[in-house]
């Protein structure tokens, strides 16, 4: 009596013949749709700007190119500069893009082994609060996979369907992040997260606004680390690159404390600038010389979007950086 286990030569090979075709029927559908499917505007924008000459990288968050209802110039900061200084600055913008996501894109860049004239990088300083930096959807886990341009870029939705960790902050546990203000917690993020509307009542927007700005700045947090891997990056390839501060309305914000807003806002921004002069990296300080008439958030609590003057100010006071 045979056994049941026994597989001829042939069969073996068939076996053997099957399995392979099935391994490169799978390496092509992936190429397929990490070609077609797993591209983002912002990747292809950035691929198309680096066959460019002479031209100016401008990293930035929606701060870039919000508009107010009433302006009448509805100007991005991007083409502003472009237009002021005759300059060839082109965006890479999105709602809530951070430190995080312009480290993979400068990295992406360096490994390409291609340059440009300048990388302009935004600082948000409510990207470092507990809103921003821990938000489920501002991790942009995926693009950051796909800029890695790797085998992990290549089977992301494959890796995705099986669940393979990509270390996301998921809903539940954003919604238990706590908001912390003088050492102690004042709120957890769910409180603001479940509002109907966006924060109207004074304990809301003062909730919010701690969230968003009155945190302490320490070597551990993880955008600050992003920060010095990313001026390392940029010397060890000889990338040009610099920051500059987007303002914040802390006229406003200092409405609903007692404690001074100003200075805690100071105190974190000096804490970064520290980081960039010490490594000799340009930048410009805008987080606090904005008047509280240069933003627009109509109908919601206190933020960075710009109107029409607001921009214009940002655009002119980035002559140095560009010029």
């Amino acid at each position: 009596m045979k056994s049941l286990s026994f597989i001829s030569n042939s069969n073996m090979k068939k076996l053997i013949s099957k399995f392979m075709l099935l391994v490169g029927l799978s390496l092509v559908v992936n190429l397929i749709l990490f070609l077609t499917l797993e591209a983002f505007p912002e990747k292809t924008k950035f691929d198309n700007y680096l066959e460019m000459d002479n031209i100016v990288v401008h990293f930035a968050s929606s701060v870039n190119a919000y508009t107010a209802p009433e302006d009448k110039n509805k100007s991005s900061i991007c083409a502003l500069m472009d237009s002021l200084y005759k300059k060839n600055v082109q965006p890479i913008d999105h709602g809530a893009y951070n430190l995080d996501v312009f480290e993979a894109f400068l990295n992406y860049s360096v490994k390409q082994g291609k340059k440009t004239d300048l990388m302009l990088f935004e600082i948000n300083m409510g990207e470092f609060g507990a809103l921003w930096n821990r938000g489920h959807l501002y991790q942009f886990e995926k693009e950051k996979i796909l800029l890695k341009n790797n085998w992990e870029s290549f089977f992301y939705r494959p890796l995705k369907v099986l669940h393979w960790n990509y270390d996301e902050i998921s809903k539940e546990e954003f919604h238990k992040t706590p908001i912390i203000f003088n050492g102690e917690e004042m709120g957890r993020v769910k409180e603001l997260m479940e509002l109907k509307n966006p924060p109207s009542t004074r304990k809301h927007i003062r909730l919010r606004i701690m969230g968003d700005y009155l945190y302490t700045l320490t070597d551990k947090h993880p955008k600050i680390q992003s920060l010095k891997r990313m001026i390392a990056t940029a010397k060890k390839s000889g990338q040009k690159i610099a920051f500059y501060f987007t303002p914040v309305d802390y006229q406003c914000c200092q409405k609903y404390f007692t404690e001074n807003v100003e200075g805690i806002i100071r105190g974190n921004q000096k804490f970064i600038a520290k980081i960039l002069e010490d490594a000799k990296i340009m930048y410009v300080d805008m987080s606090l010389d904005a008047p509280t008439e240069f933003f627009s958030y109509p109908n919601a609590y206190p933020n960075e979007h710009l109107n029409e003057a607001g921009r214009m100010f940002v655009a002119k006071q980035l002559e140095s950086l560009v010029d």
